[in-house]
């Protein structure tokens, strides 16, 4: 038998493991823009700007301000741009493992070391290899899993710290609140839950000087969003899901499906027996945890991004951690081998379905990986010859927003972060993402005729990568 410090040496040993395949991945996986468009917003708030304020923003600040502290410290931006994700993942590696002695008590100190470590795979499969909001969804919603403790009122007050800053993190993360409310067994609970939540928000609504005007302005940006993301409205959105994410998912991720399927079975095993023992506040709390992961993988019929997915680890915690003292060790492995066989025979008998939303097939990150860390040096390196550094640059596309965090400066029309194909052609030089898209042949017209020229074009994975100058 394995005693407990073999076990915690293997565990640590496999954890440290799935770090470094997470590292590798970072290099040879799939590039989601997305790591770039909030390091920059990292980058800007670090120079002094806030968001809503000095420019508009889609999301709330907090985890942008927190990925701020390392730049504003003057660390390499080389080095920031992998080691942030990297910090992030490991953390939220270990709060994971922390959460599952808590709630799993009964088992073993390397099945703990296994699950923290497994984050860093989930986020391999789900576009969690660099930086984006759900890992501070998750690591706040982790943060209020492990504090909770129904028998300390205290307890409720750093929940609704650890809630509000999920939503500070982004607006999703307010469904937090859901579980904890169900187990309310007091006022004083309640009210310390309430202060909790408030006092975040108005840290947060001092940092920008209580400007209401600015914050009620923004939300035009958001709502502009939301209307060209979910222009039919939340029973398309539905449809959406169903007909093409579901089936998108089975074949981007078996294994993933695979996942969700031993924990909605479990979880549901889990429901039936709380039922049985009229534990009703006990059932809430599963059949809440149970319906935020739903939403959470849900809202990928919004915008089909798999990274959206990495919000529902919290809920997958929680729910499987549960189940491991709620049904039977039998029960539980027949659920779990049925998983692994779904996963193994679609990921291998249709290995040339199965594909990312890319149309890659599913290994080819091994076989050929994404070239950006070969790509990004040298583009940021012919951006110090190019251009001087007081040159003003119009950044007009998402991808190249890497380039800009790793030389150090900002796109003057940093306040269009969103929509910035719509952003006025001015500047000392233009930068253009081109992967094939209509709007940048037209962007492109519109350039020359204003007056600019191809000066410089980087093919990059994602495209061609252009940038123009005045004669």
């Amino acid at each position: 038998m394995i005693t407990k410090p073999q076990q915690t040496v293997l565990g640590s040993i496999f954890f440290a493991g799935c770090l470094f395949l997470i590292l590798c991945d970072m290099f040879r996986g799939f590039w989601d823009h997305d790591g770039g468009f909030y390091l920059v917003q990292s980058l800007a708030i670090a120079r002094g700007f806030r968001p809503f304020i000095d420019y508009p923003s889609l999301y709330p600040p907090l985890f942008n301000l927190l990925n701020a502290i390392p730049m504003y410290l003057g660390i390499d931006h080389a080095i920031l741009l992998w080691a942030l994700p990297l910090f992030w993942i490991g953390v939220i590696g270990l709060l994971t493992a922390l959460c599952w002695k808590k709630y799993s008590p009964q088992s073993s100190v390397l099945t703990r070391w296994l699950i923290g470590g497994g984050f860093a795979l989930f986020c391999i499969d789900f576009g969690g290899n660099h930086l984006t909001l759900e890992l501070g969804v998750i690591f706040f919603a982790l943060l209020s899993l492990w504090q909770y403790d129904p028998q300390k009122n205290n307890s409720f007050f750093l929940i609704g710290c650890w809630v509000a800053c999920a939503f500070l993190v982004k607006q999703m993360g307010v469904l937090l609140l859901l579980p904890f409310l169900t187990q309310l067994r007091t006022v004083q609970q309640g009210l310390l839950l309430w202060v909790g939540l408030m006092l975040p928000l108005l840290m947060c609504l001092a940092w920008l000087d209580f400007d209401v005007a600015n914050l009620v302005a923004n939300l035009a940006l958001i709502k502009r969003y939301v209307n060209h993301t979910a222009p039919q409205g939340i029973l398309f959105a539905m449809k959406q899901f169903f007909s093409v994410v579901m089936l998108t998912e089975l074949r981007r991720s078996p294994p993933g499906m695979a996942l969700f399927f031993v924990t909605y079975l479990m979880s549901g095993l889990v429901c039936v027996r709380l039922m049985k023992r009229r534990a009703i506040r006990e059932c809430l709390w599963i059949a809440a945890w149970g319906v935020i992961g739903v939403i959470y993988f849900g809202m990928r019929a919004i915008n089909n991004c798999p990274h959206y997915t990495l919000n529902c680890w919290a809920s997958i915690v929680i729910l499987l951690a549960t189940a491991t003292g709620l049904v039977e060790l039998r029960i539980r492995q027949w659920i779990w081998i049925s998983g692994l066989l779904f996963a193994v025979f679609f990921t291998f008998h249709h290995y040339h379905h199965v594909r990312d939303l890319q149309h890659n097939l599913y290994f080819s990150r091994w076989s050929h990986p994404n070239k950006l860390a070969a790509f990004i040096k040298p583009m940021s390196s012919d951006f110090n010859s190019l251009l001087p550094n007081d040159a003003t640059i119009t950044q007009l596309g998402m991808e190249e927003f890497v380039v800009f965090f790793l030389i150090d400066r900002l796109p003057i029309n940093k306040g269009g972060f969103l929509y910035d194909i719509d952003a006025p052609i001015i500047g000392d030089a233009i930068l253009l993402t081109d992967y094939g898209q209509s709007t940048a042949l037209e962007k492109k017209k519109a350039i020359i005729k204003a007056g600019y020229y191809p000066f410089k074009i980087w093919q990059s994975s994602w495209g061609k990568i252009i940038l123009f100058k005045q004669p």
